[in-house]
């Protein structure tokens, strides 16, 4: 998201001035567009006030927290589509127990969170690795999508589709959302289809 802050000539956002142009007149009011900037920048603002590039993430916690979030999400999306199934813990069972699936579950969305969010963050500098990380995005979809073949004809069966395939897509959605909130990759985006 990119945000338009306008100013007063003369003046800088915070209200200092600029030391290249002339001092703004003490008579001249705001005019209505300004005031209307001013109040949509506001409130933009409001809405996203870490989207700000200039404002410092950490890579480690912000990929530590986005990778529990997925873990926990998809875990869970697992356990409910087995109990629905009838099967409770089936998928757990047939790919290493609960305790292993757990472990290495939470280890592999870690993973993948902190790759993710590092990306991201390079993309700050870079804004071209936001088109390699949708590419990126696109072929894990397609890995999961094999993976879950796979295992739908080894043993989980056909709710392999909801459970594991479902589970890669809400994790895509809750990755996205996670980083548009604090991130402004649409503007990103729009800069790297620019540059090339």
């Amino acid at each position: 998201m990119i945000t338009l802050h306008l100013s007063p000539p003369g003046t800088a956002r915070d209200g200092v001035r600029t030391p290249d142009s002339a001092p703004p007149s003490r008579a001249a009011a705001p005019s209505l567009s300004s005031v209307a900037c001013a109040r949509a920048d506001a409130t933009v603002e409001a809405v996203a006030p870490s989207a700000d590039p200039s404002v410092h993430h950490d890579t480690l916690r912000e990929g530590a927290l986005l990778g529990l979030l997925l873990a926990t999400s998809t875990w869970l999306w697992v356990a409910v589509v087995d109990a629905v199934a009838g099967q409770p813990f089936h998928t757990f069972a047939i790919l290493g127990g609960t305790a292993l699936f757990t472990t290495v579950h939470c280890l592999l969305n870690t993973a993948y969170a902190l790759m993710v969010v590092t990306a991201v963050h390079g993309a700050a500098g870079e804004p071209s690795l936001i088109m390699a990380l949708g590419f990126g995005s696109l072929l894990l979809e397609f890995a999961f999508g094999m993976v879950t073949a796979l295992l739908s004809q080894l043993g989980v069966g056909p709710v392999a589709w909801v459970g594991i395939f479902g589970g890669s897509l809400i994790s895509l959605g809750i990755t996205m959302t996670f980083l548009a909130r604090r991130h402004p990759l649409a503007a990103w985006l729009r800069q790297a289809e620019e540059a090339t």
